[in-house]
């Protein structure tokens, strides 16, 4: 995402079996931000997150409806 107050980057790669999500901030000094600790994953329906067997996740349980499994 490029304005004209700054840039933020994000790289989503695989590593040692984990996903890593790297995000990179380019601002004027003193610029002021709020940073969320999570993933900021695409949420549309055709979304989808592909990972091997018995990789361990988390599932909480509000989401738990809006779980499919093709």
């Amino acid at each position: 995402m490029t304005c004209d107050a700054f840039e933020l980057r994000r790289t989503v790669t695989q590593k040692a079996g984990a996903v890593v999500a790297t995000y990179r901030l380019t601002a004027d000094p003193g610029y002021t931000f709020v940073w969320a600790a999570h993933a900021l994953l695409d949420l549309g329906v055709n979304a989808q997150i592909i990972a091997p067997d018995n990789v361990p996740v988390r599932l909480y349980p509000e989401a738990a409806p809006l779980l499919t499994i093709p």
